[in-house]
């Protein structure tokens, strides 16, 4: 999360919260021009942090999910090249055999554009949703695969 809330040095870890004094993020950097406190704040979002925070009690540590794929962002230059319709989300390069990107039939040459119905601009954005996720979940996910969209189930 970007905020402009003023963080204080040394309150990395602090709680980011709404109005009503809900939390929506924890504290982890600020990038102040002049060393002060007014600038642009960074905070982990907090549906991220209840994860982690469940990882490291179940585990000690924190495991992130993944699907098996490597891929790059769908920018228009490809699109073109590959003559897909979609201008944006993550272009699937390579499938890991035996993954569960391949358990679920994503194909190299698929783009990734939701995962449950969330829409996905990049393989950034993929990268991270899938890292949001906890280990084992199933998912939705929407392509389009020889400019046809389709969904298939993954865990």
């Amino acid at each position: 999360i970007q905020t402009d809330a003023a963080i204080n040095r040394g309150n990395s870890g602090g709680a980011l919260v709404n109005l009503n004094g809900e939390l929506i993020g924890i504290n982890t950097a600020i990038l102040a021009p002049d060393g002060g406190n007014i600038g642009i704040g960074f905070a982990i979002p907090s549906n991220m942090v209840k994860n982690l925070t469940a990882q490291m009690v179940e585990y000690g540590q924190v495991k992130r999910g993944e699907l098996g794929i490597k891929g790059t962002e769908l920018n228009s230059e490809l699109a073109k090249a590959m003559k897909i319709d979609a201008q944006r989300g993550a272009f699937v390069n390579e499938v890991v055999p035996k993954s569960s990107a391949a358990k679920a039939g994503i194909k190299a040459g698929d783009v990734i554009v939701t995962i449950n119905g969330k829409a996905i601009s990049s393989f950034a954005s993929f990268r991270a949703e899938i890292g949001t996720l906890p280990i084992g979940s199933k998912m939705a996910l929407g392509i389009i695969r020889d400019g046809k969209p389709m969904t298939l189930d993954a865990t």
